[in-house]
C-alpha cells in the first residue's frame, strides 16, 4: 500500500492542468461483454442533464387527430427533429393504418401527449424530465407539476403474472419482477437516473442474432444500469423496437436491431447538444484536460484504488501505458501480450463509472527490454537503431534496444 500510496503522490505531482474541468455533456460506450458464454453487445450513454448544451426531447403532438402516435422509424425520427442521440421509448399498440397507441405516460414540451397507465391500483413506472434534473418512479396524474418531458415503462398486466415493477428503484436491482419477460434473454432498452437526478443513463442492448448479441435478462440489465450509476430506472420497449443512434464528437454509434433495421415505433427519446451553448467557451476550442500517465497496475483491488484517487483529484483523462519493452497491455493481434487478460479493457470499463477518458499511451520507439521484443526485431533488423560502433543495444539501461 505505501508503495501505491508513494506512486500516487508522483502522478498527482505531475497532472497537467489546462483550465477548470468541464463536464462532457454525453459519454458513450461500446458494450462487449460474455454474459454465461454468450455474447452481449450495445451501448450506454450517460448524459449530463445540468449541463447548458443539453437539451431533452421526447416525440410530440400526432397530426392526426384522435391518435396518440403515428409510427416513425427511430433513425428517421432521429433525422426530422436534428438531435445528436435517439433511442425508441414507450410500449406501443397498433391501431392500423401506421397509427398506434402509446402505451402508459408521454410528455412532450408540457403536453400530455399519452395519460399515465394503471393497473391493479398501481402506476406504471415512468421517467420524468424537469428543467436541468430528471426522476423515476410510479408517476400518477398529480405527479405532473414542473415536468417538461416524460416516457414511460410498462406495469402489470392481466397478460402475464409479472408485477411490472421498477427495473431499479433506490440503487436496488428489481429486474427480476419488472415486465416484460424478466427472466428471457431479449434485445433491450432501458434508461435511468443518478440518485440526484442530474444524470441520464441510457443502454441499449442487441439480441436475437446468434454470434453477434443474445440479449439480456432484465436482472442483468438492471445490476448493469446500477454499476452506471442509475439510481432508479425502467424497463423501455425492447425486442425488435430496441434502437441506438448517436452522434457524439464527430463518431457515429449505431446498434443492430434484430429485425435487421430500425423499427417504427411509437415514441422516442433524444438527446440535442447545442454546441454554442457551452459555459461561454467557444465551441471551436479544445476540450481542457487534466491528465495523468499510468504504467497499469493489475488486478480489481489494486486499478480501483488508483482509479478511485485520481477520480479524487478530479482527474479527467488517463494516458495508460499500453505498449512498452514491445509488450501489449490490451489482447492484441498484432503485439505479444504482457498480461493474460485484457488490461486495457478494464481500465477503460472501470474508468468510465468514474467520468475519466482512457487513452492508450504507445512506447514508439523502445521496443525491447531484455529480450521482450525481439520476436518483433529479429523478424524486422533493419527496424533495430544502431550506433556508430555497431551495437544495438544503446538505452541508458543495459538491455535497452530502440
Amino acid at each position: 500500500m505505501r508503495v501505491m500510496d508513494r506512486m500516487l503522490v508522483s502522478l498527482v505531482g505531475a497532472f497537467a492542468l489546462c483550465t477548470a474541468t468541464v463536464a462532457q455533456p454525453i459519454v458513450i460506450n461500446e458494450i462487449n461483454q460474455t454474459v454465461r458464454r454468450t455474447e452481449v453487445r450495445g451501448f450506454s450513454a450517460v448524459i449530463d442533464l445540468t449541463h447548458p448544451s443539453v437539451e431533452v426531447v421526447v416525440t410530440g403532438p400526432n397530426a392526426v387527430e384522435g391518435v396518440e402516435a403515428t409510427l416513425e422509424a427511430t433513425d428517421a425520427w432521429r433525422t426530422r427533429v436534428g438531435v445528436d442521440l435517439a433511442i425508441n421509448a414507450n410500449f406501443f399498440g397498433l391501431l392500423g393504418g401506421g397509427n398506434a397507441d402509446i402505451v402508459g405516460l408521454s410528455v412532450s414540451d408540457g403536453e400530455v401527449i399519452s395519460p399515465v397507465r394503471a393497473f391493479g391500483g398501481e402506476n406504471d413506472p415512468a421517467l420524468a424530465f424537469f428543467a436541468d434534473s430528471a426522476a423515476a418512479g410510479r408517476l400518477g396524474a398529480d405527479d405532473l407539476t414542473g415536468v417538461v418531458h416524460a416516457i414511460a415503462g410498462v406495469g402489470g398486466s392481466s397478460t402475464d403474472s409479472d408485477p411490472g415493477t421498477m427495473l431499479v428503484q433506490d440503487g436496488v436491482n428489481l429486474g427480476a419482477t419488472a415486465r416484460v419477460q424478466p427472466g428471457v434473454r431479449n434485445p433491450r432498452t432501458a434508461a435511468g437516473v443518478s440518485a440526484d437526478g442530474e444524470r441520464l443513463i441510457i443502454v441499449v442492448i442487441d439480441g436475437r442474432q446468434p454470434g453477434w448479441s443474445g440479449g439480456v435478462a432484465l436482472d442483468w440489465l438492471g445490476s448493469y444500469m446500477i454499476s452506471l450509476g442509475a439510481d432508479d430506472a425502467i424497463n423501455l420497449d425492447g425486442g425488435g423496437s430496441s434502437s441506438f443512434l448517436a452522434t457524439v464528437d464527430g463518431v457515429d454509434y449505431e446498434n443492430r436491431p434484430s429485425d435487421g433495421a430500425h423499427r417504427a415505433v411509437a415514441n422516442h427519446l433524444g438527446i440535442r447538444i447545442d454546441p454554442t451553448n457551452q459555459e461561454g467557451q467557444d465551441p471551436g476550442a479544445t476540450r481542457p484536460i487534466r491528465g495523468a500517465w499510468l504504467r497499469p497496475l493489475t488486478g480489481s483491488t489494486a486499478i480501483d484504488l488508483i482509479l478511485d484517487r485520481l477520480a479524487d483529484a478530479e482527474v479527467t483523462d488517463l494516458y495508460l501505458e499500453t505498449f512498452y519493452h514491445g509488450l501489449a497491455s490490451n489482447q492484441s493481434n498484432v503485439f505479444n501480450d504482457r498480461f493474460g487478460s485484457d488490461v486495457l479493457a478494464e481500465y477503460i470499463e472501470r474508468a468510465r463509472l468514474r467520468g475519466i477518458r482512457v487513452h492508450a499511451w504507445l512506447e514508439a520507439a523502445y521496443w525491447s527490454f531484455g529480450g521482450s521484443g525481439n520476436y518483433i526485431l529479429n523478424a524486422n533488423p533493419e527496424w533495430k537503431i544502431v550506433d556508430y560502433e555497431g551495437n544495438t543495444d544503446i538505452g541508458d539501461i543495459n538491455g535497452q534496444v530502440f
